[in-house]
Order: C-alpha cells, then sequence, then structure tokens
C-alpha cells in the first residue's frame, strides 16, 4: 500500500509498505503484481501499519484509479481493527476512473496506462502501489487546471487530497 500527499500542485511520498497478507499470494497476483511470498514474508500485517496510514489519509480526499477497488480492500481491512474506521477518516473519495470515463472519451480505453500514456506520464512498477504511485502528477488524471479549480470551488476551499493505492493483504 502507498500513499503520497498532494496539495497546491506538489506530489509529497507519504506512506509506502508492503503488507504481509497472512496467507499465501495466488500465482496469478504475483505474475500481475510482482509481488511474492518471500517479499512479503518479513513485511507487517496491516494491523501493524493501520495507524501510521490512517493518520496519512485523516481529512483527505482519497483518490485512487478504480478507487471502490482499493477503497473495499482498505476499508475491510479497517473494519477489522475497528468498525467504520477508514469512513471516519475520509471525507470523500474521488475516482479517476470516473474522472477519465467522463473527460476523456475520445480514448479507446481508459484504464490507467492508458490515461498515463495520454498525459505523458510514466507508470514504473504497474499494479505495484509505489509505481502506480509515481504516476501521480501534480493534478489528477483527467483534470485540466480550470476543472482541478471548478473542483475545489465546489467544495468552496481545497482539499488536500491522499492518492492510495492499495493491494489487498486477506
Amino acid at each position: 500500500v502507498a500513499a503520497v500527499h498532494v496539495r497546491g500542485g506538489v506530489v509529497t511520498p507519504a506512506f509506502e509498505s508492503l503488507v504481509n497478507p497472512g496467507r499465501s499470494i495466488p500465482g496469478h497476483i504475483t505474475a500481475l503484481t510482482g509481488i511474492s511470498n518471500a517479499m512479503v514474508a518479513d513485511a507487517p500485517r496491516f494491523e501493524d501499519i493501520a495507524g501510521e496510514l490512517g493518520a496519512h489519509l485523516a481529512g483527505r480526499v482519497f483518490v485512487a484509479h478504480n478507487a471502490a477497488f482499493d477503497w473495499g480492500f482498505l476499508e475491510a481491512e479497517f473494519g477489522r481493527i475497528a468498525s467504520g474506521a477508514l469512513t471516519g477518516l475520509v471525507p470523500s473519495r474521488l475516482c479517476t476512473v470516473r474522472l477519465a470515463r467522463r473527460f476523456l472519451r475520445h480514448l479507446p480505453r481508459r484504464n490507467l496506462d492508458a490515461v498515463c500514456w495520454h498525459y505523458g506520464v510514466g507508470n514504473n512498477g504497474r499494479h505495484r502501489a509505489a509505481g502506480a504511485r509515481s504516476s501521480t502528477k501534480t493534478r489528477s488524471p483527467g483534470l485540466s487546471p480550470s476543472q482541478t479549480t471548478s473542483l475545489s470551488r465546489e467544495q468552496e476551499r481545497p482539499m488536500p487530497m491522499a492518492w492510495v493505492i492499495g493491494c489487498p493483504s486477506r
């Protein structure tokens, strides 16, 4: 799991950790992510990093490409520790897949690779938290500066954002 803070167009790394899922990683997941059982054998369990990760998410907008997917995993993990913990920390979510579908209709595909390619942004480490994190630009993919300003006005003040990329831990 990895998180960056985006504020005023500045991207700041905030948190990154492999997570020991407490079970074997299926072969197709290792093939997709490059994360092996050996890599997570000595990694902390989610409950060991939840406090630090939660501190980086608190009061921020949760932004992810296919946010519902990442949110679901994180919500389940935080829920194992305290019911409703994630929902209580994060005021709102922003899904860049939905933004891409709305603002990048001319693209034949709107997955993270396609959006990164469209904006000329590298995505090193596809399907890896740190790799996707490195593709974060000074604004969310699919938003022009005027759209970013418009969103901020609708919220009455610019919200600090936490771009979070999660991997299932169970």
